[in-house]
């Protein structure tokens, strides 16, 4: 608006005038709207205070609204690109990968530890699990040994480093004090298509999941 002022002869022509009122008006609607979405947003997506993580129902909704974005099409395709660029600095979505990961073990930790310790232990589970992610990734807690990480814009290479980085840190020697027990990771990703419904897409990466778990505990009954 400053800039405006500085620049424009009001006295000159009164087209400055009416353009001076509209760009008033649309910028002061779009800082609105920028001001209500990170309102709604930050009650819709409640954190967990004890292990700062999404819950499910939290975790869905935000996963919700990056798949609506990432399948939108025609005019609307248009709009989100626009609104990406030009308000949030952003660049459009291009992919979006669903990891599940499954901590064996976790439970046969805790089965005798008292509340406190076995906070401690899901915290420090969570701690390794967070590490190395960015803040565009979604981390959902599906249960006490299950999470799903939801990697935005990013390629599958990433999500296997990332993977690799977790599955060598539960069995590495700066960790194993923490548990003291013998812990296994299992983990299923899945590439998300436009469209798609995200339930089926957690459904298949919990069932590849599922198979590399049985898969290594077939491997260790024979070892």
């Amino acid at each position: 608006i400053s800039s405006f002022i500085k620049y424009a002869d009001f006295h000159s022509n009164i087209i400055y005038w009416i353009i001076g009122y509209v760009w008033i008006f649309f910028t002061s609607i779009v800082v609105l709207w920028i001001i209500i979405n990170k309102i709604k947003n930050a009650k819709s997506f409640g954190i967990d205070e004890k292990y700062r993580i999404l819950d499910i129902d939290s975790g869905y909704s935000k996963v919700e609204r990056f798949t609506k974005k990432f399948s939108a099409s025609g005019f609307m395709k248009i709009f989100v690109y626009l609104v990406s660029i030009f308000i949030y600095f952003k660049r459009p979505i291009n992919s979006i990968y669903f990891c599940k990961v499954c901590i064996n073990g976790l439970k046969q930790i805790s089965i005798n530890l008292d509340n406190k310790h076995r906070d401690e232990i899901v915290i420090k589970t969570i701690k390794i699990i967070k590490h190395n992610l960015t803040k565009d990734e979604i981390i959902i807690r599906l249960s006490f040994d299950e999470f799903l990480i939801v990697f935005i814009d990013k390629n599958i290479d990433f999500v296997n480093d990332y993977y690799s980085y977790v599955s060598s840190n539960f069995t590495s020697k700066k960790y194993y004090n923490d548990f003291k027990h013998t812990i296994s990771v299992s983990h299923g990703i899945v590439k998300y298509v436009k469209k798609e419904d995200i339930y089926d897409c957690i459904n298949k990466a919990s069932r590849i999941a599922n198979i590399e778990k049985k898969n290594n505990e077939i491997n260790l009954f024979f070892n």
